[in-house]
């Protein structure tokens, strides 16, 4: 097992070392997992696995999408076979009557029956197989390297937008958190707690170690980075301000460092309102506490230097 984690690991590194930022400059982006085969190419039929799966047939495009989000959903860590198989099946169905109606007749029921014989055929393979538990190995080690990536400041991230964790893990963590620290988790406590053990092959380990976690974030605060936009000076404002905190923004898109606790817009030389893209990354310390937070992409209407908005009429 050791050896096979190690292969992993350096599959993973040299993806994730090959795949550029893309998107929101500064935000993680998540790397695929290494060496699988039959993960996103739709409707498959693995190996000789073929007396298991019907002929979806004419279906195959509609049921195309059903069949990348159940790929998706076993490697999202924390997942199970029987979630995303029974997930699948509701999927099918309503690809069914998204593209067709009771009134198809013959063609509907076809592909209800179809979707029924096609679900059967995925759980019968993972019954046989277990497909899964290789795919959440090395979800488990992408986790590993995004949240090294995380804690060494390389990019900024939240869990849902990573798509690499069942929505159930993250649930379970941040009521682990609510419960006893009354809190959420920073993305850096949610990092070192999903990465804490062995998830995987040791899950009540892992619970353990989650709540040991959650027990000790109730003794710190993390600096706040809740931001508000003033319209008056036209520029984001952490709100509230934790004292002693240190603040810094990078990645400014659309927007300057106006000090520690405020971005400003770029001035507008423009006489009319023009409309900008801004985001940005927002990161906080204290006390040895880390926090972030991120300014998704949006577009801002900057006032022009002339106008009803600047208050200065044009002439």
């Amino acid at each position: 097992m050791s050896n096979f984690r190690g292969l992993i690991a350096a599959l993973t590194m040299l993806v994730a070392a090959a795949i550029a930022h893309a998107g929101q400059p500064g935000v993680c982006v998540t790397p695929p997992l290494a060496n699988t085969v039959g993960l996103d190419d739709g409707c498959s039929v693995p190996g000789l696995a073929t007396w298991v799966f019907p002929d979806v047939g004419i279906f195959k495009s509609a049921f195309t999408p059903a069949c990348n989000n159940h790929d998706h959903c076993y490697s999202a860590l924390g997942a199970t076979a029987a979630a995303c198989n029974d997930k699948f099946l509701g999927d099918l169905k309503s690809a069914c009557n998204s593209n067709y109606t009771v009134l198809s007749g013959p063609v509907y029921l076809a592909c209800m029956d179809a979707a029924a014989k096609y679900h059967s055929g995925v759980v019968a393979y993972s019954v046989a197989v277990n497909p899964v538990g290789a795919i959440q190995e090395m979800s488990e080690q992408r986790s590993q390297t995004m949240g090294q990536w995380v804690n060494a400041d390389t990019c900024a991230t939240t869990p849902e937008l990573t798509g690499a964790y069942d929505s159930s893990l993250i649930t379970q963590i941040n009521g682990a958190f609510q419960s006893y620290a009354h809190r959420m988790p920073t993305i850096y406590e949610f990092m070192a707690t999903v990465n804490d053990g062995n998830l995987v092959d040791d899950r009540a380990g892992w619970n353990s170690r989650m709540v040991q976690h959650a027990i000790g974030a109730a003794s710190v605060q993390p600096p706040s980075v809740s931001v508000n936009w003033d319209s008056a000076y036209q520029r984001y404002m952490v709100s509230p301000v934790t004292a002693g905190a240190t603040y810094g923004w990078s990645y400014l898109e659309g927007l300057r460092s106006g000090g520690g606790t405020s971005a400003v817009a770029w001035a507008n030389d423009a006489p009319y309102n023009t409309v900008v893209t801004v985001g940005a990354i927002l990161r906080a310390s204290a006390g040895g506490v880390r926090n972030q937070a991120i300014i998704a992409e949006h577009r801002l209407t900057v006032r022009g230097t002339c106008g009803p908005s600047a208050g200065n009429p044009c002439e």
